[in-house]
């Protein structure tokens, strides 16, 4: 699970029940096990306690939980963008090598995840992912009424 990754711009913490045996993975933002053994509350929580074995979260934040409402993406800016692709491309690398069990390195594709991000975060503009898809040009971006609201 992913949950509060914009919490930390510099580092990123595993929680789990257990103690488990984490890869070591080079990446640019740091991943580290969490000082607190416990799944913080939220849909890992739930998952663990439905019997879901071995329940990992990765999160911003290591031993202070604070809930967030809303979207964590809340409050992302252009400024941001280059932050949360080390931090994809950290998150993508960590889950990679410890599916594979070995170090490895994935980079997440930086057009679709600027337009991820611009589409549902920022600006409501969904090119890529229209195109991706298969769709009418404009069909995302035009039922996305929230950005009008802004502009």
């Amino acid at each position: 699970m992913l949950d509060h990754l914009f919490s930390s711009a510099d580092r990123l913490y595993v929680h789990s029940e257990a103690e488990m045996k984490l890869p070591t993975v080079n990446t640019t933002i740091p991943i580290d096990p969490s000082t607190v053994m416990r799944i913080p509350p939220g849909a890992g929580e739930s998952f663990y306690m439905e019997g879901v074995e071995n329940t990992m979260v990765v999160s911003g934040f290591d031993d202070h939980y604070e809930p967030l409402y809303g979207s964590s993406l809340a409050s992302l800016d252009e400024d941001r963008i280059p932050s949360i692709h080390d931090l994809a491309n950290s998150v993508a690398s960590f889950i990679a090598t410890l599916l594979i069990n070995e170090e490895t390195h994935v980079a997440v594709s930086t057009e679709l995840l600027d337009d991820l991000l611009h589409c549902f975060a920022i600006d409501g503009q969904c090119g890529v992912i229209e195109r991706t898809l298969g769709l009418k040009e404009n069909v995302i971006t035009s039922s996305l009424s929230w950005h009008r609201a802004e502009g």
